[in-house]
Order: C-alpha cells, then structure tokens, then sequence
C-alpha cells in the first residue's frame, strides 16, 4: 500500500505547490472587500434590503429576549441566576411605569436604580435565594439609600425575610418584596391593575 505524506500547515511554506503568507490572506480579503462594496454599489435596492433584514433580525433578537424576560413567573425565576434576576426586575419596574438601570457589579449595595420620570429615587437589592434573606442584605441598601442619595430603599426576594431583617427595615424605612408581593407586582405589570400608594407613578 502506497504511503501518503501529509505535511503540516504553515503560513510561510509551500502546501501542494501553493505559497500562501498572512499578507497576501490580507491583500486578498482587500480585494474580496473591494468587489463586495462595488457590487452593491451597483445594485443599491439589494444593499438596502439586505441591511434592513440584518437590521430586523438584530432588533428582533434584542425584542424576543425582553419578552421572554417580561413573561418570566416565578417559577423561571427559581431558576434563573442572579445576574437574570436583575434583568428581570429591571424589565418589571419599566413595566410599572419606572426607568429603570442596571448598576455595576459590586456596586455600593444596589443592583437596580429606579426613578420616576418626574424624579425621585430607589435603589433595589436584587436577592434570588433558596433561602430566607438575612439581615446583610437590608444593611446593604441602607448604604446603597445614603450612596445614591435615594428617597426608597427595596430589598426583593424570591423567598421570605428573615424576622431580623424585618425589624432593621421597619426601623428604617425600607420596603421588602417577599415572594408573594413580587408575585404580586408582576401580575399587576402584566395586568396594568392599581399599584399601592408608594409605588404609583405620579
């Protein structure tokens, strides 16, 4: 049986016969380059059509992802990780009417920034556990409140709060989300029912 050599690739050896280096790949991407914008130069409706399309698909995507966020009960949000449950709430509070953002990580306390468009802030710590939220958590929003220099403080869980944590927020003022408000609030936004007094857009 015949034996066959198969030699190793390299930029700057010959392959069957054939020298190819990184400059002439660069030299002939150029070209490649040249006759693609020439070609749609003289056909434009197609350039126009085909920039439209990737314009739809790109916008699409970004929409397709914020609905599949929107529709997230609480069972997807079990589920999801912190950085998802964020998002979520995110989404949530522009559903109620709020601008929302997203803070840096690690970021003085605060996961979520959220102002009403006639102004007024909130900072929200954003808490997906699998167990009761502790005391920690309440502090840091405290923090976050002074930080900010926000009028509310939310702490929102997907689970309960502990009795120590609910006795700091009281003390302070700052309002916590368990898992029945949070399920609460979502079918409101869904719904577009009456919010509480605190939370009604003005």
């Amino acid at each position: 049986m015949p034996r066959y050599s198969y030699r190793k690739f390299n930029a700057t050896r010959k392959r069957y016969g054939v020298r190819f280096n990184s400059k002439q790949g660069h030299q002939f991407l150029i070209i490649l380059a040249i006759l693609v914008i020439g070609y749609f130069i003289n056909h434009p409706y197609l350039f126009l059509g085909i920039g439209s399309l990737v314009l739809f698909i790109y916008f699409y995507e970004k929409w397709s992802v914020r609905q599949a966020i929107r529709k997230s009960g609480i069972e997807q949000i079990d589920l999801m990780g912190g950085t998802d449950f964020e998002k979520r709430l995110q989404v949530l509070f522009n559903d109620l009417g709020y601008r929302a953002k997203l803070t840096p990580k690690n970021d003085f306390g605060a996961d979520v920034i959220v102002e009403k468009y006639n102004g007024g802030r909130t900072v929200v710590q954003a808490k997906r556990y699998s167990r009761p939220v502790g005391l920690k958590a309440v502090q840091e929003v405290i923090g976050a409140m002074a930080y900010y220099d926000a009028i509310n403080a939310i702490v929102i869980t997907n689970q309960n709060f502990t009795q120590q944590a609910e006795r700091l927020a009281l003390k302070n003022k700052v309002e916590l989300w368990d898992r029945q408000k949070l399920i609460y609030m979502i079918n409101s936004a869904l719904k577009n029912k009456v919010l509480p007094a605190r939370l009604k857009p003005s």
